[in-house]
């Protein structure tokens, strides 16, 4: 942020709505004010974000001794001396000097313009009290320091200027004072972003982790998906919205689940994407509609686990407060948890659940293409979670097929459901696809490719064959949309009657219709795209055709396309594949399963088109491991200057120390405003980089474990000398697939070192690899330890299995990451291999990570309910604590994970009133945390101490209070066991701290409890009521509270000052109101010091509150505090004019009233150099 370099770009500045708080030392002042002045006039984004700034030592002007060329000669001279004269060698510009003249017209503009602007900044000013060496003086004083202006916080610090805006530690009395003013200067930012929010949130910015974790959830573009759909025919699926089922379910009236199932082609994605598109129009603006579209033709869209993180993603990006829903999860189990299922649903629960998630909507489509073990997980999830939360509102829309697995397990269920047979609405489907051969057909018309006559007998003879799918017909309409002209009805029906009206049979008719001398490339780039991870572009399908035909160049990675271009694969396939986004896709997953059944059938057709996925895998995988062996990737890709990504300019100051720069450097002229980039960015960059130079490198690097994992039976002998290549941790060929592969995955942990063939193997569960590897290694090698760390903690029990099998791996105590393989097994929820683990007996059950956490307690954080019990079935410490002193129950109930607080709380070995360091138990967490289903559940236990107490002397009551879990206070509250009116050991109780915090409508909970706290004092003497006005104030609670009856609002602290003289000096406007309108208030009140809310609110510059106070007729506008000061005399040493303008108003108002030492207000005008207000006072007294 520098004026002379446009303050900073736009771009610089990724998250737009982040506030901004400025910390200034000395002469850095100035500069920013010269900065903020530009930003407010040009660049208003910056200025909207900036809210405030703290200022150290800074000389707004010239003081009462000094000049202001001599106070800044005096800050160089500090500077020069404390630098050894090294900083200054070239000099102070001549400008500069200029500019620093007394009275410079430059300074006085700044120090004016700035304040003119400064009234949406929160300001506090700092001032040094020591001497300065060697100038024998204070260098910056009070009247310096402070720029005047009524908002402005000031204080002293015991420092000279060196030193002001240095601490010796976080102990220091200073570094307290100063990061009070800017705890203060946040919570006053974050209390303006909350009230300015929108309803959904929207205005919230996010930190860095918070946008890694959206960044690792928003893996999969469900909006991209939703384009390749295509838009529904004009007037169709209106059925839909008249549906009685459906109506049932969208109007909350049904079941929340509503099943759609039809057959192959009937229009289930269509309809999917349709009510995904419609439900946000017609349902309240409060409402989140949440989409996901599986698929089995992508690798990616067939994983529950991207399902969960889409459907978080879809749900935070709508509800931006949740986002610290995720944050604290993430903080809790770190990022890891966004590859674990359990944790993740876990998360989608909280979020999901969450009082401010408010209505949801999740439509999942064609849940039968995940694989059958993972569409039941996800299902029994959403069983269990209707059947649990009875009153949640969510609801799931969910399509499939009807025969399929995760139909059995709903017939099973206990949890209603409806279920919606497209199969039975067979009529509203024909309409609609009547509708949809007329349009296509029209438009046909239109174009003068087909008479009116044509077209109308057309789609007569389309119905009658359309078998009732609208999969068939589009298909067909295709085909005919391929001719350039449809010369007579004839020629169309010769062609649509030779179709046959069954899908199966139309795949085998388009087959059998490619001419015998192409089958052969066309049954090659069918079967390639039908095993593919995901679709493939024109140079990925080149590459892979052309190392399987021996033909890639020897020192070149870029393939000729050899005339298979997206035009030409879409003429050789015709209608079975569809070309968008540059990728060739299946026409429908029905297609996709008729090629793998042909491959096993004896047709004439299955040799050039069958798919074997065993050789046609192989295929793939062989292309993949050719290519990440070539010549070309032998370079480092991540450090070759081939690719070149931008780095940051060099510092000026570097260069003005190299002499580079043999200018002037001048105050308003500093450079150096570029940003280094992070390493995840530049890592990005180089990423993509590569990908766009060698077109088949992602491709290659991603997915050749993907491939040679489905040819693992029939792999070849040379496969395992490729995968050596590829895999030799020595060789850049390996360095630069797998950094790419790790960063391309998103993953939170860093490039893993130490690995090698055998660790890469075990990583993926290549099984048949993995024992080749064995097979060649030598006795004790430490490898064996490494690799049963990677396969523990992806799952790859049969690898586990055969590493523990071999004799010679003994040797098993080289630790990845600090953490047994027994303990990643567990942190992962690998419950196969943790078992496996367990029985070898190598690895102690209760061995601790690096933090003091056992396998139970990362089991037990990361939810994996399943693993949990398996390690309770040894003989393993329930209660062991980590180095927190948290043991695994606590952090059950950090992973929300209620499924294993059941668990553990039914071990009669747990002990459920353990307490951490913080003498905090497990209720104690749940209540501060804001977990509502843990909090119920650690409540049904009869032996949990809901009155525990932590080392603050905070009960599970007050932590939830202070948290603002509405919830779980309102869970507490009703729990007999719970004391109300129980309080900490500052002498606080619950509606103390509700008080003190943004949540009223816990306040008014609480107040029904504990009526007798409502004016209960503290050790300070401070009530809920005094609390209720700590800054920055809570207007709302302190009209609960007043109205409430139950306080005294006229009662003192410690110090004397009642709630009125607290809410005059803040600048509280309304809340002074509100109590200056309660019958009885003592608008008066001396405090110890004699001074009154007057004398407050005057000495604060605060001329509403001055009004008010005076416009009641109860305030003495004379009165005298016990230094004889009035309030007048306030307001001229903090140079209020404002306020002393209004007063001299006053009737009766005597101006020349002295104090005890017969100091006046004019002589306090004159002593702060507030000339302005001396000058004023001076011309009314004479």
């Amino acid at each position: 942020m520098f004026p002379s370099n446009k303050v900073a770009s736009s771009d610089q500045l990724k998250s737009a709505s982040r506030p901004i708080i400025y910390v200034c030392h000395s002469l850095g002042g100035i500069v920013f004010k010269k900065a903020m002045i530009d930003a407010c006039d040009d660049y208003r984004e910056i200025w909207m974000r900036s809210k405030g700034v703290v200022f150290l030592g800074t000389p707004h002007r010239g003081s009462a001794t000094a000049t202001p060329a001599e106070l800044f000669g005096n800050i160089f001279n500090v500077a020069w001396h404390a630098s050894g004269a090294a900083l200054f060698t070239r000099g102070v510009s001549t400008d500069l000097l200029k500019a620093l003249k007394q009275n410079s017209s430059e300074l006085l503009d700044i120090a004016k313009s700035f304040k003119a602007r400064s009234s949406s900044l929160s300001i506090a000013t700092f001032y040094e009290k020591a001497i300065t060496e060697p100038l024998g003086s204070v260098v910056v004083d009070e009247s310096s320091a402070v720029i005047g202006v009524a908002h402005e916080r000031s204080s002293p610090l015991f420092a000279d200027h060196r030193e002001i805006c240095r601490f010796e530690s976080e102990k220091s009395g200073n570094y307290k004072h100063v990061l009070a003013s800017l705890q203060q200067i946040a919570e006053e930012s974050m209390k303006e972003m909350n009230e300015a929010a929108s309803s959904i949130g929207t205005n919230l910015s996010l930190d860095e982790v918070e946008r890694a974790c959206t960044a690792i959830l928003n893996r999969v573009d469900v909006s991209g998906d939703e384009s390749h759909l295509g838009r529904p025919a004009s007037g169709t699926l209106q059925w839909i919205l008249h549906d009685p089922d459906y109506s049932c379910w969208r109007s909350g009236d049904s079941p929340r689940l509503l099943w759609v199932t039809g057959f192959s082609g009937c229009g289930k994605t269509i309809l999917s994407s349709y009510i995904a598109v419609y439900l946000p129009r017609v349902l309240s603006s409060s409402a989140i509609v949440c989409r996901f579209f599986c698929s089995g033709r992508i690798d990616s869209h067939r994983d529950p686990i991207n399902l969960l993180r889409s459907l978080i993603y879809q749900i935070i990006i709508r509800r931006r407060t949740l986002v610290r829903v995720v944050r604290r999860a993430s903080d809790n189990q770190g990022l890891q948890l966004f590859d674990r299922f359990d944790a993740l649903w876990n998360l989608f629960l909280e979020v999901s659940l969450h009082k401010k998630a408010g209505p949801i909507f999740v439509i999942i489509d064609a849940i039968d293409e995940c694989e059958e073990r993972k569409q039941t997980s996800i299902i029994d999830r959403i069983v269990q979670l209707l059947e649990s939360e009875s009153k949640a509102q969510i609801r799931f829309f969910m399509t499939s097929r009807p025969n399929t697995p995760a139909t059995y397990v709903l017939k099973r269920a206990p949890v209603q459901h409806t279920r919606l047979r497209l199969e039975e609405r067979q009529g509203a489907i024909n309409s609609d696809i009547n509708l949809l051969i007329q349009q296509r057909l029209d438009a046909l018309v239109d174009q003068g490719r087909c008479n009116p006559e044509t077209g109308r007998r057309l789609q007569e003879l389309l119905m009658d064959k359309a078998d009732r799918t609208f999969l068939w017909i589009s298909m067909v309409l295709s085909l005919l949309e391929m001719r350039r002209l449809l010369t007579s009805f004839e020629d169309a029906q010769k062609l649509v009657e030779k179709l046959p009206s069954d899908l199966r049979r139309l795949y085998e008719h388009f087959l059998e219709s490619i001419p015998e001398e192409e089958r052969g490339l066309a049954g090659k780039i069918l079967r390639t795209i039908v095993v593919c991870a995901r679709p493939l572009c024109e140079k990925e399908i080149a590459t892979i055709l052309a190392i399987d035909q021996t033909r890639l160049p020897g020192n070149s990675l870029h393939i000729q396309a050899s005339g298979i271009g997206l035009e030409a694969v879409q003429a050789l396939l015709g209608p079975l594949v569809r070309v968008f986004d540059s990728k060739v896709h299946l026409i429908h997953q029905s297609l996709k399963e008729y090629l793998i059944q042909l491959g096993n059938e004896s047709h004439p057709i299955a040799y050039a088109f069958g798919v074997n996925t065993q050789r046609d895998h192989l295929t793939i995988a062989r292309a993949c491991l050719k290519y990440l062996a070539q010549p070309p990737l032998h370079e480092n890709l991540f450090e070759s200057d081939f690719f070149i990504v931008e780095q940051s300019p060099e510092s000026p100051m570097l260069a003005t120390e190299n002499g580079e720069n043999t200018d002037e450097m001048s105050l308003f002229a500093i450079h150096g405003d570029s940003i280094f980039k992070d390493q995840t960015i530049m890592d990005a960059e180089r990423c993509e980089a590569i990908a766009t130079y060698y077109e088949f490198f992602d491709y290659a690097a991603t997915y050749w474990a993907f491939h040679l994992a489905g040819c693992e039976t029939i792999t070849q002998q040379d496969f395992f000398r490729d995968v050596c290549v590829i895999c030799d941790p020595q060789s850049h060929n390996f360095s630069n697939w797998f950094r790419y592969f790790w960063i391309s995955q998103g993953t939170s942990e860093p490039v893993p070192s130490n690995v090698d063939g055998l660790s890469i193997c075990c990583f993926f569960g290549l099984l048949a690899l993995t024992r080749r590897f064995l097979e060649h290694m030598e006795m004790q090698d430490a490898r064996s330890s490494t690799a049963l760390y990677w396969s523990s903690r992806n799952g790859h029990v049969s690898c586990v299995e055969e590493i523990l099998n071999c004799s010679f791996c003994a040797d098993l105590s080289n630790y990845v990451n600090n953490l047994s393989p027994l303990a990643v097994a567990a942190q992962h929820g690998s419950s196969a291999c943790l078992s496996a683990l367990m029985v070898s007996g190598i690895f102690p059950f209760d061995e601790p990570a690096p933090d003091g956490r056992t396998p139970l307690s990362l089991a037990a954080g990361g939810g994996h309910e399943e693993t949990v019990r398996v390690l309770l079935e040894y003989e393993v410490d329930v209660n062991l604590p980590d180095h927190s002193g948290s043991p695994p129950l606590f952090w059950a109930v950090s992973g929300n994970a209620t499924g294993v607080i059941d668990v553990l709380l039914t071990d009669q070995r747990t002990d459920v009133n353990q307490v951490d360091k913080k003498h905090r138990n497990a209720l104690s967490w749940a209540a501060a945390e804001g977990y509502v289903n843990p909090t119920r559940r650690l409540l049904r236990d009869s032996r949990i101490n809901v009155e525990k107490k932590d080392v603050m002397g905070c009960t599970p009551l007050i932590l939830a209070v202070m948290g603002g879990n509405l919830d779980i206070v309102d869970l507490l509250l009703h729990d007999r066991r719970v004391n109300a009116s129980a309080y900490d050991f500052s002498g606080r109780n619950a509606i103390s701290w509700a008080a003190e915090r943004p949540y009223p409508e816990v306040l008014h909970l609480l107040l029904k409890y504990d009526r007798l706290g409502a004016d209960k004092q503290d050790q300070d003497g401070w009530t809920p009521l005094a609390w209720a006005l700590n800054a920055p104030g809570y207007l709302q609670n302190v009209r609960t509270l007043v109205r409430s009856g139950l306080v005294d609002i006229n009662r003192q602290d410690i110090d004397g000052r009642t709630p009125l003289s607290f809410a005059a000096g803040y600048g509280y406007l309304e809340i002074t109101k509100t109590l200056c309108g309660i019958a009885g208030v003592i608008v008066d009140c001396a405090d110890n010091a004699g001074r009154s809310p007057l004398s407050y609110a005057a000495g604060a510059g605060n001329l509403n509150i001055v009004r008010i106070l005076l416009s009641t007729g109860k305030a003495d506008v004379n009165s005298k505090d016990k230094e004889g000061r009035t309030a007048l005399s306030r307001a001229a040493s903090g140079g209020h004019l404002h306020v002393i303008e209004f007063l001299l108003d006053i009737p009766g108002i005597e101006i020349g009233l002295a104090d005890i030492q017969g100091r006046t207000p004019l002589w306090f005008a004159q002593d702060h150099d507030r000339e302005d207000v001396a000058a004023y006072l001076t011309a009314r007294m004479y």
